[in-house]
């Protein structure tokens, strides 16, 4: 299951359809307390996370997610996705960082690796991804 949250309606639906077209469950967010109320009763195994979002941001989600045990695998979704926010995101525990405008079916491939990977791989798909977001 993939929590999405993206506050614009076109980005979310394309998301979202995407997704559900490779049979994947998602559940749109559209603003924090939207996404702080899924994450308190339902489980994902992955979260897609826009950074500019109306107040409180998106990076008020990513301090939830980065601190929480069984909380979904975060993977930022953003137009401003500048070194310094790369750097902060990876900080608050994203897997990895995805710029606007993207790629929908590399996104799927993406969310589906991220799902996949053994809890023991985490921290080091990190490092890797991080290491190459700065190359």
């Amino acid at each position: 299951r993939v929590l999405v949250v993206e506050d614009e309606p076109v980005i979310g639906r394309l998301l979202e359809e995407t997704l559900a077209w490779d049979g994947i469950e998602v559940v749109l967010a559209r603003n924090v307390d939207e996404a702080l109320a899924h994450l308190e009763g339902e489980s994902f195994d992955v979260a897609l996370v826009d950074l500019l979002l109306p107040l409180p941001t998106g990076w008020a989600i990513l301090e939830v997610l980065g601190t929480r045990v069984g909380c979904p695998r975060a993977i930022v979704v953003s137009a401003v996705a500048s070194p310094a926010n790369q750097t902060r995101a990876f900080d608050l525990g994203a897997l990895d960082v995805v710029v606007k405008p993207f790629d929908p079916m590399a996104l799927v491939e993406l969310v589906e690796r991220v799902a996949r990977l053994d809890p023991a791989e985490v921290d080091a798909y990190r490092r890797a991804v991080r290491s190459r977001a700065y190359v």
